[in-house]
């Protein structure tokens, strides 16, 4: 784990915490290989390119992905307009949808690969 993500961390509230580090959970779990790095004052993951990145807000968080405009997403989960990012809010007090989620961080990875 990067020092400037762990004190990164260190400044959030509890509610932004909690939901944040459960992202980065699914991060890791589905890549224990990915660097991650601050970046633009917020965590960024990569492998070979930077593949997600993750947002605090007063009331909501954000997870993003690089090439998320190419992502399949049954759920309807992303939002963005742009060519190529798209994102997930997550308003405090939500839960996580972690398993569709997993599914987007997957997706995002296999492209990561190409």
């Amino acid at each position: 784990m990067n020092e400037q993500v762990e004190a990164w961390f260190k400044g959030l509230t509890p509610a932004q915490q909690s939901l944040l580090s459960e992202l980065r959970q699914l991060i890791f779990d589905a890549a224990p290989d990915a660097v991650e790095e601050l970046k633009w004052n917020q965590p960024c993951y990569r492998r070979n390119g930077f593949f997600c990145y993750l947002q605090k807000a007063a009331r909501h968080v954000t997870i993003g992905f690089q090439q998320g405009a190419q992502l399949s997403d049954p759920e309807s989960l992303l939002q963005g307009e742009g060519k190529g990012m798209r994102h997930i809010k997550i308003r405090i007090g939500e839960r996580i949808r972690a398993p569709a989620i997993q599914r987007l961080i997957a997706q995002a990875l296999a492209l990561d690969e190409v």
